[in-house]
């Protein structure tokens, strides 16, 4: 019996005493996996720096899409103060039209006046107080004339604007619509 302990003992001493191969295959082992380790942290941090550029990417478009929707508000703003002043011209339009009926009877009563004077300039060209009457109501035509010819391009004017008005706000829409289309494949 003294024999089988002396025998385990010596092999425990074999068994902790590894020879040069194994400890080779070992040591290979392990630098085998720190190798794979090493490349998977590699890989890993390629992965944190990818995510990092693409992190750093969402925020400046995230920063342009602020800036994008702040200026969208302005406008949105700048276009109700427009239509606001489209409703206003419209209602000063309106009462363009209603003044070129009234100059237009003013016109047909200064010719009328005309015609009178006429008849009158014939029946007493000798009377001094009638010329400076008709030289009068002549500058008084004059004046009417002129007036009424001014509200008229006054009207053509509203006209015009109102006209470039209706074309500001869908040139405005497209262009926000284009942009809006940019940002969403962004």
């Amino acid at each position: 019996m003294v024999e089988r302990k002396n025998i385990k003992k010596q092999s425990a001493k074999t068994n902790r005493d590894p020879s040069p191969a194994k400890l080779f295959n070992k040591v290979n082992t392990v630098s085998e996996s720190t190798k794979v380790l090493s490349k998977e942290i590699k890989e890993m941090t390629k992965i944190f720096k990818d995510n990092q550029r693409i992190l750093v990417s969402m925020s400046s478009m995230m920063e342009s899409l602020s800036v994008a929707m702040s200026q969208m508000q302005k406008q949105a703003k700048q276009m109700d103060i427009i239509e606001e002043d489209t409703q206003r011209l419209f209602a000063g339009f309106n009462q363009v039209k209603v003044h070129e009926k009234f100059i237009a009877k003013l016109n047909k009563q200064t010719e009328e006046i005309d015609k009178k004077i006429a008849r009158i300039n014939e029946n007493q060209k000798t009377v001094p107080k009638t010329n400076e009457i008709i030289k009068s109501i002549s500058e008084s035509k004059q004046s009417i004339q002129n007036n009424s010819k001014m509200i008229m391009k006054i009207a053509n004017r509203v006209d015009e604007v109102k006209e470039k008005i209706d074309e500001v706000p869908t040139k405005q829409k497209e262009t926000l619509h284009h942009k809006l289309k940019n940002y969403e494949r962004v």
